[in-house]
């Protein structure tokens, strides 16, 4: 029940951004889309097909196994060609390797660790918060935010609560 009313929130989100830029500017929400089909593999490869394998083993062949493609976007990128003694070239391959480290190792492996201590749908629940960073985020930037956008945050988080409510699972 928790996952359908969040899925509920979000797509009101997604139908508030449709409004907002029109379909065609928005069929990159697809992408959302299949990344979420992705993500929900991803936890259940890492529950039920990876058990015996360490958080830090599978976040490492996770970065092996897109190190190929994304150095062939770097080499076709001219990343290389970069002036590395350049100051806004330093600051920004500094900060590049902090985000890398922190934001993205760091966080596969600590979720790796909770997928397989956990249920991937608990585990996964972390998703549904995604959106609402993202409206954070917005406003930051200047952008306004509705009603629409609030009442979907709180369904998002409704469901994020349902999902997670031990007290469901009990027996009574």
């Amino acid at each position: 029940m928790g996952v359908f009313v969040g899925l509920i929130g979000t797509f009101i989100l997604v139908v508030k951004q449709i409004q907002n830029t029109g379909f065609e500017n928005s069929l990159y929400l697809l992408l959302v889309v299949i990344s979420a089909i992705c993500y929900a593999a991803n936890v259940n490869i890492i529950k039920y097909r990876l058990q015996g394998i360490s958080s830090l083993g599978i976040a490492l062949g996770n970065f092996i196994a897109i190190a190929p493609p994304a150095l062939i976007i770097a080499f076709n990128s001219g990343v290389f060609d970069l002036d590395i003694q350049s100051e806004e070239v330093s600051y920004s391959i500094g900060y590049i390797i902090i985000l890398a480290l922190f934001g993205t190792a760091l966080a596969k492996v600590v979720f790796n660790e909770l997928v397989s201590i956990s249920s991937p749908v608990f585990s996964s629940s972390i998703t549904y918060l995604l959106p609402i960073v993202a409206i954070f985020w917005g406003v930051l930037d200047g952008e306004k935010l509705d009603w629409l956008q609030l009442v979907a945050s709180i369904v998002i988080l409704g469901g994020v609560y349902l999902v997670t409510d031990r007290k469901k699972t009990r027996p009574n």
